[in-house]
């Protein structure tokens, strides 16, 4: 049976006052609705295009990864997730105070002992590990250096300074006197495409002051215990290293370049034979012994 017209419900009609709100409720959920979308959608593109910051403005410890092949903005990461570097220093460049005005080798000379300063011993990274630097250049600023370890095939997942023991007074001994002998041999200058006979001239220079402090303060060292012929074969190799060193340094690049890469290959000849030996003290000193691809080091 059919209801009586009467006893239908019928919606009133609102009045423009009543509607008002109603329309104001509509349309503050559309805008909430559309805040949503918009948070939504930013998130899924910093998802997929993370951020990226200046290389040069990340702190000593930070990682990064590329977000192209350049290198002056890169992606910050966490240190635990796959990443190319991690950054051991941050420093200006003074060309009027460095050597031949050489921006490259201002960079070089910056990043080695900042590189020792963040991994004393860096013969303790695994030999995927390396170190580099990226100079920045810009038209009417400083130049400016970054140094970084960096993965040398892949990208390396975790911190990649060491966790070690803090070292023992013996070994602190011998890295503090090996520190400046590695660094000088790190910039391996004779081998630098397109370095000039002065730059190199200067670089055998250099060497041989860094050869005189480490067979110095080899010297005083107290022998670790079953390492005593070791040490002395490390002594003797040096030692014949910075006569070669002194000889190099002493010749005029203009007229007798090939004299002094004949002294500076004599000279590595004797720092390489130094490095099995040397093995062999850093094996009774309790350091790593694994040789690394850092021109010659010890």
């Amino acid at each position: 049976m059919s209801r009586p017209i009467s006893a239908v419900p019928v919606r009133p009609v609102s009045t423009s006052a009543d509607a008002a709100p109603a329309r104001t409720r509509r349309w503050w959920r559309r805008v909430l609705v559309g805040s949503v979308l918009v948070l939504a959608a930013a998130g899924l593109v910093a998802l997929v295009y993370p951020r990226t910051v200046v290389l040069a403005s990340l702190p000593v410890g930070a990682c990064f990864d590329l977000r192209s092949d350049r290198l002056d903005t890169v992606r910050p990461t966490a240190c635990t997730d796959p990443h190319l570097g991690e950054v051991t220093g941050q420093f200006p460049v003074d060309l009027e105070r460095e050597p031949h005005h050489d921006a490259e080798l201002a960079a070089a000379l910056a990043c080695s002992p900042a590189v020792t300063a963040y991994v004393p011993d860096y013969w303790s990274l695994p030999p995927s590990l390396g170190y580099d630097y990226h100079l920045s250049t810009d038209p009417g600023r400083t130049p400016h250096v970054t140094c970084y370890l960096t993965a040398l095939n892949d990208r390396v997942t975790g911190p990649s300074r060491p966790h070690a023991p803090a070292p023992t007074e013996a070994q602190r001994a011998y890295l503090t006197a090996v520190d400046r002998y590695d660094e000088v041999s790190a910039l391996d200058i004779d081998q630098a495409e397109g370095a000039t006979s002065v730059e190199i001239r200067d670089w055998t220079a250099w060497m041989a002051d860094a050869e005189q402090q480490l067979t110095d303060d080899l010297a005083r060292l107290a022998p670790p215990p079953g390492a005593e012929a070791p040490l002395a074969a490390v002594l003797a190799s040096h030692r014949s290293a910075l006569a070669h060193w002194r000889a190099a340094a002493a010749l005029d690049p203009g007229r007798s370049f090939l004299e002094i890469r004949r002294a500076a290959d004599a000279a590595r000849a004797d720092e390489h034979a130094a490095m099995d030996p040397d093995a062999e003290v850093r094996r009774a000193l309790g350091l790593a012994t694994t040789m690394r691809p850092r021109g010659w080091s010890l």
